[in-house]
């Protein structure tokens, strides 16, 4: 009930989103990429490999590094996505409108973010629209997998691929990436999580995900069949 099963269309549409969300999430970063480069003021510069990869101990432990941070994100992503969609979203929708808990539940994953470093208002809202884009994905295939997997890879790419803060933090990157330019619209830093761009952005990708039915995380039939007979 929580969420923790197969998508709706079983292992099948589990694969499939293995493979689809994970290059959505990158296409849409690469695409705030491509958008920021010719706004007034702004300038991406990439330098390479950064000089963490260049130096010792080598391409070996590199490489396993950068897949012990990605298994790291997909867990903590998960875990998140497990505390505030798995379960304030789903009790809150007990009570509510899936719409109104969907809110109500990003507002509150925005404000665990407060105390983030460069944490600003235009990070606060990017924060709570990816709540809430995190839980239309939850209601449109009544699991957390795809959210999970959007959730990870967002931040892995953001912080060890692109190289740039995530929800103001730096660890481990893999290029010499800068990002030059107005905080409002670079994210400063915060990354690109506290930039306007990314706001704008976010509004077409929710009216894509936005559920054509209501779905979402109720007891399997399983359960239901169960409770009738108690």
């Amino acid at each position: 009930s929580l969420g923790l099963r197969w998508p709706e269309g079983g292992t099948r549409t589990a694969w499939r989103q293995a493979v689809l969300v994970p290059l959505a999430t990158l296409i849409l970063l690469g695409a705030w990429f491509f958008l920021l480069e010719p706004l007034p003021g702004t300038d991406v510069r990439l330098g390479g490999l950064s000089e963490e990869v260049q130096g010792p101990p080598g391409a070996g432990v590199d490489a396993a590094r950068l897949f012990l941070l990605l298994l790291g994100f997909m867990i903590q992503g998960g875990v998140e996505e497990l505390v505030v969609r798995g379960y304030i979203y789903r009790v809150l929708k007990e009570r509510w409108a899936w719409w109104v808990a969907a809110v109500a539940s990003s507002l509150l994953f925005a404000a665990l973010h407060a105390a983030n470093p460069d944490f600003s208002w235009v990070a606060m809202l990017n924060t709570f629209l990816a709540g809430v884009l995190l839980a239309l994905l939850v209601e449109r295939s009544g699991s957390l997998w795809s959210a999970t997997l959007a959730h990870g890879v967002w931040n892995f790419a953001v912080a060890c691929l692109a190289s740039l803060p995530i929800s103001g933090v730096r660890t481990f990157r893999l290029l010499d990436l800068s990002v030059q330019g107005p905080e409002a619209l670079t994210g400063g830093g915060f990354g690109p999580e506290g930039s306007l761009l990314l706001s704008l952005m976010a509004l077409p990708v929710a009216a894509v995900l936005w559920p054509r039915r209501p779905s979402s995380l109720e007891s399997p039939p399983e359960d239901k069949t169960r409770q009738a007979a108690l």
